[in-house]
């Protein structure tokens, strides 16, 4: 046993679910107001996982990650895109006769592949370190659960957290002043969901959860936009590659691993998480979160059939070219047809 803070409490990490019980019926002997109720406002007021330090330091860095993304990404906005930035210069270093359009675009995908990478590695070495990090890797997907309230975060871990919902806040507001898809509404929704599921699970100290989805969405979206990046840069050999390591990664862990996640949070959380002294925060485990994983799997299926036909296309003209989420269709369109009336030119020529 160790004793760990959470809230405004000093509990104790049981070893097993039964003493878990047993320890919350001792710190709380009435169970606790409903959300609904009259007493809910001042109850959660008085007993609120997040402290205001927390909310001042994520405002912090998302006015940091911004002016940082700024700085090395640059943005697509018509009235900023011409503003100099770290990555745009780099795209000119390595291609000269880029146009602007380009660069922007290199620099934005670069920025992306950057934080990601950044995001997975740091995330995977912290959650390295948590003593129920092996116990998922084995299979158990009730250790994301288990023994809730005394989820304990390392200051470190926490930091990072903070950090990664400040990002995300960042995502939904560079919407709208990055690249605009064909796909903009699913970005829209999914952006909101990430957002919400960050941050209501450091809110309510679920970030077991919050964390795998994290894991899991990084990982791919390293490959995703590393081969956008030189897609800008007309590299098609490392597209191709890259592209084809994101479409495997991504069925592997959007459309098999993420869905046992789903599952845990709809049939493991209320039984482990939702005790009749915990009832603060079932609304969140059984209701908020599992309704906004559920939300990001249908995206991915959804995305999913995107890769698929984008591979299709791409097959025509022999490489992914473009842009590989959703405008890239519209350019694969366009390069075929420019292929097919260069090859036809070709073929007059020699008659």
């Amino acid at each position: 046993q160790r004793r760990v803070t959470w809230g405004n409490y000093r509990v104790v990490e049981m070893a097993n679910s039964n003493e878990h019980d047993a320890m919350m019926k001792v710190l709380w002997p009435e169970p606790i107001p409903s959300l609904f109720s009259l007493d809910a406002v001042a109850y959660y007021k008085t007993n609120e996982v997040a402290s205001a330090a927390d909310f001042k330091f994520i405002g912090l860095a998302l006015i940091a990650i911004c002016l940082l993304r700024f700085v090395l990404g640059g943005a697509f906005h018509p009235y900023l895109r011409n503003f100099p930035s770290v990555f745009k210069s780099l795209a000119t270093y390595a291609e000269p006769n880029l146009d602007l359009s380009r660069r922007v675009k290199f620099a934005e995908n670069l920025w992306y592949t950057c934080w990601h990478t950044t995001s997975f590695i740091s995330g995977v070495y912290l959650w390295s370190q948590e003593s129920w990090s092996k116990d998922l890797v084995a299979g158990d997907l009730g250790a994301i659960w288990r023994n809730y309230p005394s989820h304990h975060m390392t200051p470190a871990f926490q930091t990072f957290y903070m950090i990664e919902v400040a990002f995300w806040m960042s995502c939904v507001l560079y919407l709208f002043v990055e690249t605009k898809r064909k796909d903009f509404l699913e970005m829209v929704i999914h952006h909101f969901a990430t957002l919400t599921l960050v941050g209501m699970s450091y809110y309510w100290k679920l970030y077991r959860v919050g964390v795998v989805v994290l894991f899991l969405h990084d990982i791919g979206d390293i490959f995703l936009y590393s081969a956008k990046s030189f897609s800008q840069l007309k590299k098609d050999f490392y597209v191709n590659i890259l592209f084809t390591i994101f479409a495997i990664v991504f069925f592997i862990s959007r459309l098999v691993l993420y869905p046992f996640i789903v599952w845990s949070a709809i049939y493991l959380s209320w039984p482990l998480v939702c005790t009749p002294y915990v009832h603060r925060v079932c609304y969140g485990a059984y209701y908020i979160l599992p309704a906004m994983l559920c939300v990001l799997q249908v995206l991915h299926v959804v995305w999913y059939v995107m890769i698929v036909r984008m591979i299709y296309r791409a097959a025509k003209v022999k490489n992914v070219d473009g842009d590989i989420r959703s405008e890239s269709e519209d350019e694969v369109e366009t390069e075929i047809k420019k292929r097919k009336e260069k090859a036809t030119k070709e073929a007059k020529k020699q008659k």
